[in-house]
């Protein structure tokens, strides 16, 4: 997995990996944790509704 997004300040990030069927979600600070996993087609519906409700 590869951070989608990282800045200066050593806050938390996501990291995000695809794979052909799904989008795998973790946390940078959790890499043991629990992750997310995404069709694709949910992924796609879940940025639509992030960039219209963000």
């Amino acid at each position: 997995m590869k951070s989608s997004a990282s800045g200066s300040n050593q806050g938390d990030c996501l990291e995000i990996a695809r794979s052909p069927d799904w989008i795998m979600v973790r946390s940078s600070r959790n890499r043991q944790g629990e992750r997310l996993m995404l069709t694709c087609s949910a992924w796609r519906a879940l940025l639509a509704w992030l960039r219209s409700n963000g």
